[in-house]
C-alpha cells in the first residue's frame, strides 16, 4: 500500500510518501467443477477444470492422470504442460484446464488436481487436491463371428461371441438350439470357463474341431451392460452356420420276393449338409416315384440324415428288374448335386406249364373231338418268377420243338413274352394227329435251383361221316347185263361194315345182287360195291 502527502512551503509544493506491505494469509484451496464419479460418453469431448485459490498466489499446479502421468503448471516455468490462467485477472486464483477431444477407454479413471503455495514468512509448501473419477460409458455392442458361413463336414470352425461396452458387460450368453453354450453373469456369480475379459470387451470362443450336420443352425450371442445412469442395455447378434457336404445314399441290398408277397425295399438313408430336398425312385417298368420332396414327406423322416422306408405292395412280375434311387441336395454355394444308388428286385415263382388248343381263335375244350381238317393252334404257356429260359413242345405226329432264351438262333419254336412265355405251333389236323401233346418249361429260382413243369393232353381227331362219292360203271344196261355201283364213305371213327345199307328210292327192298365193303387206303375210308346182275327193272 502506498501513502502520499503534499503541502506548500514558501510557495513550494512538497511531497512525502511511505509504504507498507500487507499479505493475505490463506492456505491453498483446490476445487473441481466435477467431483466424484463423472460419466463421459465414449468418443465425446470433456474438459477437466481445476480452480486453485491461495492467499499467496499458487506457484505450482499438478494434474495426475489415471496412467500415473502428470501435467504440470509452474509460475516460473517455461515448458508447462498444463494450461492455467488467473481467474478474472486475480493472480491468487488460477483456473487450470485439461481438454480431452475424444474420450477413449484408456482415459478412464481418477484425475487428481493438486495446487501448491506458501504462507507469508514461511518456506513450507501448502497444498490441496481434489479428484474426479471419469467413467467412460457406451451401450453394449455384441458381435458374433463368423456372421454366416458354409463349413465342410468334419472340418473345424471357431465361433466367437463378443460383447463390448463402456462399463464392462456383466452378461454374455451363447445359445444354440435352445441350449446355453455359455452363460456368464456377474450378477449371480455365474462364470464359465473359456470367457476372457480384456479392457471393456468380454469374449467367449467355441471351437468345434469336427463339425457334424447337427452343428448346422443359428447361434445367438447376447450381451448386457450398465450404460448411463446405470441403465441396463442389451444387444444381440447371430451367426448362421451351414455344414455342407454332397448328398450320399447308403447302399441298398438286392431284393428277392415271391410273387404276390409284399415288396419291401430295404431301409436306406439319404444324407447331406443342406438337408436333401428330393428323393426319387425309378422303377424298371418306366414309372418314377417321388419318395421325398417339399410336398411328399411320409416315406422319409429326418433332417440332414433322412431314413426312407418304402413298401410297393403285393409283388408282380412287372416289378422285377433294376431300380435306381436318385437324391438331390444343395452343397457349397447352393449348388445342386445328386447321388445315385441302384439295386435289383427278383420276383420268384416256380415254373408252371399250361396248354391250350384253339380252332382258329376258338378254344377247344373237348380233346376227344378235335375237328378234322381245321387250322389247329397248339399253345404252350410257361410261367415263372425268374424268366423261364427253356420250353419243349412235343406232338405225336411232328415230333419235338424247343425254345432256348439264350440261344434263340437254334430254336425251332417261336415264343414271346418274359415271365409268361407263350409258344405256339399251328397245323392242319389230319387223321394221324391223334395222340399225346407235351408242354414242358424250365426256370431257375433261389440259389439258382432248376425247376421244371410238365403239362400234357391226349387228343382225338374227329371227322363227321360223309359220303365221299357214289358212282356206277354204266347207268344204262341191258336186262341180261350186270353193273357195279360204288359208294365211298369217309369218317372218324369209321363205321363198321354192317353199318352200310343200300336202299332203293329210300325204301329197303331186296336187291337183285349183293354188295361187298372193304377198307380204303386208310383206316378211315370204306368202299362198298353193289353188283346188279341182269336187273329186271330200273334202279
Amino acid at each position: 500500500y502506498w501513502c502520499f502527502g503534499k503541502n506548500n512551503v514558501n510557495g513550494v509544493e512538497k511531497t512525502a510518501k511511505n509504504t507498507t506491505t500487507v499479505e493475505i494469509s490463506s492456505d491453498v484451496l483446490v476445487q473441481l467443477i466435477d467431483t466424484g464419479d463423472k460419466e463421459v460418453e465414449l468418443g465425446s469431448k470433456y474438459t477437466i477444470t481445476c480452480t486453485v485459490d491461495g492467499g499467496k498466489a499458487p506457484y505450482k499446479v499438478e494434474l495426475l492422470k489415471p496412467d500415473e502421468s502428470k501435467l504440470t503448471w509452474q509460475k516460473s516455468g517455461t515448458s508447462n504442460t498444463l494450461s492455467c490462467t488467473p481467474d478474472n485477472n486475480i493472480d491468487n486464483i488460477l483456473k487450470c484446464r485439461h481438454g480431452i477431444d475424444k474420450t477413449l477407454y484408456n482415459g478412464e479413471g481418477v484425475y487428481k488436481c493438486t495446487g501448491y503455495n506458501q504462507l507469508p514468512n514461511s518456506s513450507n509448501d501448502k497444498s490441496d487436491n481434489k479428484d474426479v473419477n471419469i467413467i467412460v460409458t457406451k451401450d453394449v455392442t455384441v458381435t458374433m463371428s463368423p456372421s454366416s458361413t458354409e463349413v465342410d463336414r468334419n472340418s473345424a470352425v471357431t465361433l466367437t461371441c463378443e460383447a463390448e461396452g463402456g462399463r464392462v458387460p456383466h452378461v454374455l450368453q451363447l445359445v444354440f438350439n435352445g441350449k446355453n453354450l455359455v452363460n456368464y453373469n456377474t450378477d449371480n456369480g455365474t462364470n464359465t470357463e473359456g470367457v476372457t475379459i480384456s479392457g471393456h470387451t468380454i469374449t467367449y470362443k467355441k471351437t468345434i474341431s469336427k463339425v457334424s450336420f447337427d452343428d448346422s443352425g443359428t447361434y445367438y450371442c447376447t450381451g448386457k451392460n450398465k450404460a448411463k445412469q446405470n441403465a441396463e442395455k442389451t444387444d444381440k447378434d447371430n451367426s448362421e452356420i451351414t455344414v455342407v457336404s454332397d448328398v450320399t445314399i447308403s447302399s441298398v441290398d438286392n431284393v428277392d420276393v415271391d410273387l404276390g408277397d409284399v415288396l419291401q425295399i430295404p431301409k436306406f438313408t439319404v444324407e447331406g449338409g443342406r438337408a436333401p430336398h428330393e428323393v426319387i425312385l425309378a422303377k424298371p417298368y418306366g414309372k418314377t416315384d417321388v419318395i421325398y420332396s417339399n410336398s411328399v414327406t411320409s416315406k422319409c423322416t429326418g433332417t440332414f440324415t433322412k431314413s426312407c422306408d418304402i413298401s410297393l405292395g403285393a409283388s408282380t412280375y412287372q416289378q422285377d428288374g433294376n431300380y435306381k434311387i436318385t437324391a438331390k441336395n444343395r452343397a457349397k454355394q447352393n449348388k445342386e448335386v445328386t447321388a445315385e444308388e441302384t439295386f435289383s428286385v427278383t420276383v420268384y415263382k416256380d415254373v408252371e406249364a399250361k396248354m391250350n388248343l384253339k380252332n382258329g381263335g376258338e378254344l377247344i375244350t373237348d380233346y376227344d373231338k378235335v375237328p378234322y381238317g381245321v387250322s389247329l393252334t397248339v399253345e404252350c404257356k410257361v410261367e415263372g418268377g425268374k424268366m423261364p429260359h427253356e420250353v419243349e413242345l412235343t406232338t405225336s405226329s411232328t415230333g419235338k420243338f424247343f425254345y432256348k432264351r439264350n440261344d434263340q438262333a437254334s430254336s425251332n419254336l417261336t415264343c414271346t413274352g418274359e415271365h409268361v412265355l407263350t409258344c405256339s405251333l399251328t397245323m392242319t389236323t389230319g387223321y394221324h394227329d391223334d395222340g399225346i401233346y407235351d408242354c414242358k418249361g424250365y426256370n431257375k429260382v433261389r440259389n439258382s435251383e432248376h425247376k421244371e413243369s410238365y403239362k400234357s393232353v391226349d387228343i382225338t381227331v374227329y371227322r363227321d361221316l360223309i359220303i365221299s362219292s357214289i358212282s356206277t360203271g354204266s347207268s344204262s344196261i341191258l336186262t341180261n347185263e350186270s353193273t357195279a355201283i360204288t359208294c365211298v364213305v369217309v369218317g372218324k371213327p369209321i363205321i363198321e361194315v354192317e353199318g352200310i345199307t343200300w336202299d332203293h328210292e329210300n325204301s329197303a327192298i331186296d336187291l337183285e345182287g349183293n354188295f361187298t365193303t372193304i377198307k380204303g387206303s386208310d383206316d378211315y375210308t370204306l368202299i362198298s360195291t353193289l353188283t346188279l346182275n341182269s336187273p329186271s327193272v330200273d334202279y
